[in-house]
């Protein structure tokens, strides 16, 4: 899947005053999205009021949007899911993982954590090289969707462990259900 975003959107996510408006923060339903990178307001975090908001977080918050514009009522998680049924002591985690595990159902949470550990891929832990986002899209086809975000201008490539991760959920879940997001900058 091919996506783009501007110098324009890469100017205004810079801005904090600017940042949250222009992206359309926060988003439709924002219950429903557990994000190291969206605050309990639904915007995007800032540890400070110095800080901005860091550069990794551009390609999830395009990817936010896309998937909110496709479907209002979409989950999201994006850091905050793993495939296994410990539970955070972090509360916030622990309400996301419940969700993530609640709609996904434990037949398939567990498959998903068995063919993980049979592949040499860690399904318990935060990081792991899985997918960056994970949405969930009532009444959409496909429903589940697993997304590696890649922005072309940094330079960030596809680690095999990344790809690996993307066939299983695939294999799982359907084709369509594991994607690479590649974002180009346009003018």
């Amino acid at each position: 899947m091919r996506g783009s975003y501007s110098f324009a959107d890469k100017a205004a996510f810079c801005d904090r005053a600017r940042c949250d408006a222009h992206f359309g923060f926060p988003l439709p339903n924002r219950e429903r999205v557990f994000s190291i990178s969206v605050n309990e307001n639904g915007c995007l975090k800032r540890d400070t009021l110095l800080t901005p908001v860091p550069t990794g977080y551009l390609g999830n918050a395009v990817a936010y949007c896309m998937i909110k514009k496709e479907s209002q009522d979409a989950w999201i998680w994006d850091e905050r899911y793993h495939f296994s049924r410990r539970i955070s002591r972090i509360p916030s985690i622990a309400m996301a993982q419940r969700e993530f595990a609640r709609l996904l159902g434990e037949k398939r949470l567990m498959k998903v954590h068995d063919l993980a550990v049979a592949r040499g891929l860690d399904p318990r832990h935060k990081t792991g090289k899985r997918p960056d986002i994970a949405a969930f899209m009532p009444g959409r086809e496909p429903e589940w969707r697993f997304i590696e975000v890649k922005r072309v201008e940094t330079g960030d490539l596809l680690h095999d462990k990344q790809a690996r991760w993307l066939r299983l959920l695939a294999e799982v879940f359907g084709r369509d259900s594991a994607i690479l997001l590649t974002l180009d900058i346009v003018p």
